[in-house]
């Protein structure tokens, strides 16, 4: 009885970590950088906030200063407060939207990395 014992509680603790991993999200929940830079440029965000979400002085802020979740993107891209135009979810569909949050955010996850090992002398 006690083999299976030392065997089932470590398989059980790596499922554990699996699960509650950043990882085994699903893309849906998530998004996927690679469709949410074309999903950037297919909706025309690039226009004002530029290619690489960089921002412009007269047009769009930056955006890669953070990451963004889901919830906040969407208010501001459903129900902007400035200039910026509506993108209702016929014009942008909440997966595409999720897919340029998942760009965007991966563009601040780089630049975050970049800045860490320049501090560390990497």
């Amino acid at each position: 009885m006690r083999p299976k014992i030392r065997v089932f509680i470590p398989a059980m603790i790596f499922l554990a970590q699996i699960i509650n991993s950043p990882y085994a999200k699903s893309a849906g929940e998530e998004g996927d950088p690679r469709a949410g830079k074309a999903d950037w440029i297919g909706a025309g965000c690039y226009s004002c906030h530029g290619y690489a979400a960089q921002g412009a002085e007269d047009t769009g802020p930056q955006l890669t200063k953070h990451a963004w979740t889901f919830e906040v993107l969407s208010q501001i891209v459903r129900n902007p407060i400035s200039v910026m135009p509506p993108f209702t979810k016929k014009l942008l569909s909440d997966d595409e939207l999720r897919n340029i949050m998942a760009y965007v955010n991966s563009i601040h996850q780089h630049k975050k990395n970049k800045n860490e090992n320049i501090g560390s002398g990497k």
